[in-house]
């Protein structure tokens, strides 16, 4: 009868630590449960806010590629009415030789001018473009890193002549 009393006994405070274990283990998971859902709203939150951000982006690139193929068709066709307005000139007063090479290398070093603005143009809209697209790389290497499938926000990187390699434009 000892030895049962003593058994008994012995489970008794067993379940006593086996309860308060339960019962810590129960807040725990309580606590982790809240900092998961935390977790998920910030991560929500985020998506939404780089959504947000990648269309304003895109948007105002697409705007400002509108503007510069507007401004470059106005030059353009400005250009070549200059141009033939130039030949007219040229051709009704019968100008000397070596003025009209000096005409010619004066239009030329304004030409070349206006080469390298667009030159540098459109390293501006490389640029933009190549940090746009590591932007959306190192966010999708995130998420596959904290286990979402890239596809379901269906980011699309621009075409661009650019390489795939990181440039350090994106802090990751």
């Amino acid at each position: 009868m000892e030895k049962h009393r003593m058994s008994l006994q012995s489970l008794k405070s067993k379940l006593v630590i086996l309860t308060e274990k339960i019962q810590k283990l129960e807040e725990s998971l309580a606590t982790l449960t809240q900092r998961y859902e935390k977790t998920l709203k910030e991560r929500k939150e985020l998506e939404e806010k780089f959504e947000r951000i990648t269309k304003e982006v895109s948007d105002q690139a697409e705007i400002q590629n509108i503007v510069l193929s507007q401004r470059l068709r106005e030059l353009s066709e400005s250009l070549s009415t200059k141009e033939t307005t130039l030949q007219e000139v040229i051709s009704k007063a019968n100008l000397d030789p070596s003025l009209q090479r000096q005409l010619s290398e004066k239009l030329q070093q304004s030409l070349e001018a206006k080469n390298l603005v667009l030159k540098n143009l459109r390293y501006s809209i490389h640029h933009a473009t190549k940090a746009y697209n590591d932007a959306i790389r190192v966010y999708e290497a995130k998420l596959v890193e904290f286990g979402i499938p890239p596809e379901e926000l269906g980011f699309q990187l621009l075409p661009t002549v650019t390489s795939t390699m990181p440039a350090g434009l994106v802090s990751s």
